[in-house]
């Protein structure tokens, strides 16, 4: 009887420990996959520097490509100097992943078990093209306008990269 017992407290522990232990896994191969939209043009990047004075802006972004991929996330920049943060969220407000900027060095923290679905690369380079810091190359359109309740809106065109990208200003202001 006793090891029926103990048998069956081994199966209930692996009952547990296994569903975990996949978990643990997928979201290991989940922080693995290229995000959706990856860079597709070699941009130098910009050091932060040449965005001009410091500043803190928060967008929401809504991402799509031809293929069908489509993505929706918010994103904090912030510039002090010659740093640059980037942190994005999922429309449920969890974090993505952040990623800092010194000079042309870039780091990108995943968030555990998130799959970030642009890459950080894309972001700031969109943000050089919305500040107007870098020329638009001759395949992306960059049309600005309001949205119905008067929020400064963004659209960048991507044709060579068959991408779109709508950049909704929610805060743009000097960085504290």
């Amino acid at each position: 009887m006793a090891s029926a017992s103990r048998a069956a407290r081994c199966v209930r522990a692996a009952a547990v420990a296994l569903p975990a232990a996949l978990g643990l896994g997928c979201a290991t191969l989940i922080a693995h996959v290229p995000p959706a939209f990856s860079p597709c043009r070699a941009l130098a990047p910009v050091p932060p520097a040449a965005l001009g004075a410091d500043f803190l802006s928060r967008f929401q972004i809504s991402l799509r490509a031809g293929g069908g991929e489509r993505a929706a996330l918010d994103a904090v920049f912030q510039k002090r100097g010659d740093r640059l943060v980037v942190v994005a969220f999922d429309r449920a407000g969890a974090r993505l992943f952040s990623a800092v900027q010194e000079g042309e060095s870039l780091r990108v923290e995943p968030a555990p078990g998130r799959r970030r679905p642009i890459a950080a690369e894309v972001l700031l380079g969109d943000l050089a093209l919305l500040r107007g810091v870098v020329a638009l190359p001759a395949d992306v359109e960059l049309l600005r306008d309001r949205t119905p309740n008067g929020a400064p809106r963004t659209v960048l065109r991507d044709t060579g990269c068959d991408r779109e990208a709508v950049y909704v200003t929610v805060e743009d202001r000097p960085s504290p």
